[in-house]
């Protein structure tokens, strides 16, 4: 009996002992903490900082590599951030870390190693939203929508967010027409009802669909949040008009005309060309033909 007790005790002091080796020490858990505060405050050099003094306290610190590096994406100092990440990796098969190391090299225009590294991230770490999105971005800038469609898909299944939803639609804008794009832009819109680009885009999709009432609600919801968004003023302005809102209209002509004029004259003129077209619409509507 005493020596099963013996050994249960002499197990339980290895796994602790264990558990010890495998925990950061408190005072680089301590800087790591304030780091993720700083980097989430966007104070990204003090974060770095905090996350020196974190490596300082334990070498071997990987996730803190990571963060560091995160960091350094967040100054766009690339070359740094590099080599943070590649420190993490060697510590650690972290796919985090492989993630980070895609996303330089997509910033950079390093098309395959990014690929590879976000393919062996994938394989790390499946159900690591990460590197989807950042193939998807790859292939995105690439203009090859059809692998950005594929990519974008799996990273919404995995962790759905906005900016996924958000380029998930204008890939499938760019690659199937704007019918097929209605949903995902609206799934972003759901999921962050301040993202001001996303209604720009919506509002095109349901323009070049003829459906000018909810194009001219997503442009008045993109002027709402950024009301010196120029390009959203001027699609607001000829929706309004094609609606047969020639108050409104003019109304965004004259915003722009104090912001740029040359957009304004251009916005006039496409008034003048659509005339003839907006009204047709207006005699069809009298008509009850629409």
């Amino acid at each position: 009996m005493r020596l099963r007790s013996f050994l249960g005790w002499g197990v339980f002091l290895v796994l602790i002992a264990v558990i010890v080796h495998a925990m950061p020490p408190a005072l680089a858990m301590y800087h790591f903490v304030k780091g993720k505060r700083l980097f989430n405050a966007g104070q990204y050099e003090t974060a770095v900082l905090a996350y020196q003094q974190a490596i300082a306290s334990k070498p071997d610190f990987a996730r803190a590599y990571v963060e560091l590096g995160d960091s350094y994406i967040g100054l766009k100092k690339y070359s740094k951030a590099e080599d943070a990440l590649k420190k993490a990796a060697a510590i650690e098969d972290d796919s985090c870390a492989s993630c980070g190391l895609g996303m330089i090299y997509r910033i950079q225009g390093r098309s395959d190693e990014a690929e590879g590294v976000l393919r062996h991230s994938i394989q790390v770490n499946p159900t690591d939203s990460c590197p989807y999105n950042e193939l998807g971005m790859l292939y995105y800038d690439k203009k090859d929508y059809t692998k950005a469609i594929e990519a974008f898909r799996e990273a919404v299944k995995i962790r759905p967010n906005a900016v996924s939803y958000y380029f998930l639609g204008n890939s499938i804008y760019n690659s199937s027409g704007a019918e097929e794009s209605i949903d995902p832009y609206l799934e972003a819109t759901r999921l962050d009802p301040n993202y001001e680009n996303v209604f720009v885009d919506l509002g095109r999709a349901y323009s070049q669909l003829g459906r000018y009432r909810e194009a001219s609600g997503a442009f008045e919801q993109a002027v709402k949040l950024k009301p010196d968004d120029q390009e959203a003023r001027a699609f607001l302005g000829v929706t309004e008009f094609i609606l047969g809102n020639r108050q409104g209209a003019m109304e965004q002509y004259q915003w722009l005309l104090t912001k740029n004029p040359k957009l304004a004259t251009e916005l006039l003129k496409g008034f003048q060309e659509l005339t003839p077209d907006v009204q047709k619409l207006e005699r069809m509507r009298l008509r009850g033909m629409i």
